[in-house]
């Protein structure tokens, strides 16, 4: 069936055509106490189990419902929907000149549209630009974890344990 948890991917290109700069946003399913964002895979598995569990009736009544009232309807209350801002990446050669923030100010934009009123990301603690723009944005950090994270090296593909920052910010 269609996907439940929306999610964009944001391009930007320079006057030739090419891509200069991108960024994702999507929907995640997250705890709220502890900030800690699920795999797409898990967020929806959890939402239709949820809605699975409901009967006939009431699934009919919700099923077209937004997807936040849906949400509140079959999670758990520690449980909820959050956007999160990921993978920005800008060319080297257009770093310094604004292009991040504005990705992310179209992240932000796309998550108000879909009726949220805040944004999670991750950056890895050692990326002090990423933070440092993040931080300028008004992102702070609300939970610092060790975070299983997987590199394409030259040869092979390495998993290593990385210090990860989520960082949370309340959109106007």
């Amino acid at each position: 069936g269609e996907r439940k948890l929306k999610s964009s991917l944001i391009i930007s290109r320079d006057d030739g055509g090419n891509i200069n700069g991108c960024v994702g946003v999507e929907i995640a399913v997250a705890n709220k106490q502890s900030c800690s964002v699920l795999s797409r895979d898990a967020g929806e598995q959890l939402l239709n189990s949820g809605l699975a569990s409901l009967g006939g009736r009431q699934r009919g009544l919700i099923r077209k419902a937004p997807l936040t009232e849906l949400a509140s309807a079959v999670l758990a209350p520690d449980m909820g929907l959050i956007p999160v801002l990921s993978n920005l990446a800008v060319s080297p050669a257009e770093r310094g000149r604004g292009l991040g923030r504005s990705l992310c100010a179209a992240a932000e934009a796309a998550a108000r549209g879909w009726g949220f009123g805040e944004m999670l990301l991750l950056v890895e603690a050692g990326n002090a630009p990423a933070q440092a723009l993040y931080t300028s944005l008004g992102y702070q950090v609300v939970k610092t974890a060790d975070v299983k994270t997987v590199r394409i090296g030259a040869a092979e593909i390495e998993s290593e344990m990385v210090e990860t920052l989520t960082m949370a910010k309340q959109l106007l």
